[in-house]
């Protein structure tokens, strides 16, 4: 389990992000001026010399502000077993 703070470290300091590819994304409007996204993203990181493969499913709220789309909020859980 992460925090904030160290999961912003962990993802811009301790490890090096090889590829990551987005699939099965689905976005439903909830109002004019909001949509909520999931899909599952897979990919490789290198942490310490290592390559390491990763998967997870993830949903995203999109809302407008000041005339943009931007995340409201992100969760993201990791695909346990084959990838």
């Amino acid at each position: 389990v992460h925090d904030k703070r160290n999961q912003v470290r962990f993802m811009t300091e301790a490890v090096d992000l090889l590829d990551a590819k987005s699939a099965d994304v689905q976005v439903r409007m909830l109002s004019q001026n909001a949509a909520l996204v999931t899909g599952r993203m897979t990919g490789r990181y290198r942490q310490n010399g290592r390559t390491v493969p990763f998967a997870e499913r993830y949903t995203s709220v999109w809302i407008i502000e000041h005339n943009q789309w931007r995340v409201r909020h992100e969760h993201a859980s990791t695909i346990e077993g084959p990838r």
